[in-house]
């Protein structure tokens, strides 16, 4: 779970499958896994409302950006190495993260 300076909210189901963002306008809104992914979970929030995570099934995670307006996207800059995570975004847009690289 995360809060910015605005008072905006993300969080994730105890079962690690969905995750959501709470604006005070807006109400809530449920966070869509990428296209062929199962779960999704919101890791990280600015204070522009952007949201970053992974997505997938259990096994293998792909990072994913998130805003209001254009949805969930995929972060492709380090697919192939194998499970990733998108953890934190600051103002500027910079994400941090991890990754699981396969043997």
């Amino acid at each position: 779970m995360a809060v910015n300076s605005g008072g905006q909210v993300i969080a994730v189901s105890s079962s690690f499958t969905k995750s959501y963002f709470w604006d005070p306008l807006s109400g809530t809104t449920e966070i869509a896994p990428l296209p062929g992914d199962t779960e999704v979970r919101a890791l990280g929030l600015n204070n522009l409302g952007e949201v970053v995570g992974d997505s997938g099934p259990a096994t293998t995670r792909h990072p994913f950006r998130w805003n209001a307006l254009q949805g969930t996207r995929l972060l492709a800059g380090l697919l192939g190495i194998g499970s990733v995570s998108a953890k934190a975004i600051n103002d500027a847009g910079e994400i941090v993260g991890n990754a699981v690289l396969q043997s």
